[in-house]
């Protein structure tokens, strides 16, 4: 199936864009503090500033990455199922049209020795009637899994959405912690 760190869902979610993005803020943030000229000296608030600035990047850094990997986890788990359901639907629906298949030439081998084919062709068509209902149940499958499917990717845009409005604001409050402290 291949690696989580490179499923179209962490290549969407791009935690280093954030994690750059934050950096650049606080790097700004940071040469605004030190350009400003000011009646006193600021030696240990810029000090402090660039602190809490970078504790806040890792913070956001951290949550970033296990949201990533939590999600990640997630829709390979949702796969596996999927995949895991489909096979055994698959499995299931051969051996139902095997055994159907098999009962149904029993029963017409039977027929033709008992009375033969010429008297008895209404039992035959519904053997054969019988043989097609079985070999319906691989459509209907089918169109269960694709069902399934469907509502998997729902589930999927939907943590993906959670996520990134979750790390949208954290950044906004990051942003809004760093413009306090500067004023």
């Amino acid at each position: 199936m291949g690696c989580a760190a490179s499923s179209p869902l962490a290549r969407a979610l791009n935690p280093s864009r954030f994690i750059n993005q934050a950096k650049e803020q606080a790097s700004k943030e940071q040469a605004v503090v030190n350009d400003e000229p000011t009646p006193y000296p600021l030696h240990g608030v810029a000090d402090s500033v660039k602190e809490r600035v970078g504790a806040v990047v890792d913070g956001v850094e951290n949550k970033i990455g296990a949201t990533v990997t939590t999600v990640s986890d997630q829709v390979t788990h949702v796969v596996q199922q999927v995949e895991s359901k489909v096979a055994g639907a698959i499995h299931g629906a051969e051996e139902a049209v095997s055994g159907g298949a098999a009962k149904a030439q029993d029963m017409l081998n039977h027929i033709k020795e008992e009375t033969g084919v010429d008297k008895h062709e209404q039992e035959m068509q519904e053997i054969l009637d019988s043989i097609d209902e079985v070999t319906e149940i691989p459509e209907k499958s089918v169109e269960l899994d694709k069902m399934e499917s469907s509502a998997t990717e729902s589930a999927v845009e939907e943590l993906k959405e959670a996520a990134e409005e979750e790390v949208k604001d954290k950044v906004e409050k990051v942003e809004a912690e760093v413009e306090t402290i500067h004023m």
